[in-house]
């Protein structure tokens, strides 16, 4: 070492940005578990809302079935022939 110190000051520094460093590394760690986390929950939402869709569109066709069936008026029969007579 140095009569100054210089050597033990540069390796402070040193240590200093390599701490500096890990400490952004985990702080970037950090960010993206939660930025994942944020994604799941995200994603769970998604598909929660694609099956309630999916469960409105089911029970619309049902429903809209029951409709057409009941507001259908019942099929007209023909009118039976009847015999006339024709003078005889």
């Amino acid at each position: 070492m140095n009569k100054d110190g210089k050597d033990g000051k540069s390796m402070d520094e040193a240590l200093d940005r390599i701490l500096e460093k890990l400490e952004l590394k985990e702080a970037k760690r950090r960010q993206e578990e939660k930025l994942n986390r944020i994604l799941e929950k995200f994603e769970a939402m998604e598909a929660n809302k694609n099956k309630a869709f999916e469960e409105t569109v089911t029970s619309l066709k049902a429903t809209t079935a029951v409709f057409k069936e009941t507001s259908s008026p019942p099929p007209t029969t023909s009118p039976t022939p009847t015999a006339t007579n024709v003078g005889v």
